[in-house]
């Protein structure tokens, strides 16, 4: 009985000394810098493109962002980008135009100019539904898709978006 006792005592003590040093103890393994070790250096790329839509047709006045330089997309949605700083490995580009979901791309840059091009969706509201309220939204297909809405009081009501 006393050896059990002492093995518990001495285990409880273990376990508090443990537990209080892994809480004060840092861990010096964690990278601080990973985003560039992962993606390498910041570059100056160039980026040419186009941005459709689901027919295939080309979208005109398409905010297009490459890193911190933004053009919009020409009659055919041609866009060009010159001197955009991304990373050797990674680079972000978004598309936002009203009346389309937002479109984007990741891509590894090349080493004179990257073609890309982007497909835009038409969006469509379906419903809008007030806060806290069970709605049922009716779909072109004929379905029905019930929705409980669950927000906090005096918050925006919920905006359904959907494509075609």
């Amino acid at each position: 009985m006393k050896s059990a006792l002492t093995i518990v005592v001495l285990f409880l003590v273990f376990t508090l000394v443990n537990c209080s040093s892994s809480e004060n103890s840092s861990n010096t393994n964690v990278p601080t810098d990973n985003f560039t070790e992962n993606f390498g250096n910041a570059v100056n790329s160039d980026f040419i493109g186009q941005v459709i839509d689901e027919s295939s047709q080309p979208i005109e006045g398409v905010e297009v962002k490459v890193g911190a330089v933004t053009k919009y997309t020409d009659a055919k949605g041609i866009f060009a980008i010159k001197d955009a700083t991304v990373f050797e490995k990674f680079a972000y580009i978004t598309a936002k135009k009203t009346g389309y979901i937002n479109g984007s791309r990741t891509v590894v840059p090349n080493s004179g100019s990257t073609t890309i091009k982007i497909v835009m969706l038409t969006a469509t509201v379906q419903a809008t539904i007030s806060s806290g309220t069970q709605s049922e939204v009716p779909l072109s297909n004929g379905a029905k898709y019930r929705l409980m809405a669950i927000l906090k009081p005096n918050q925006a009501p919920l905006i359904l978006v959907l494509s075609k």
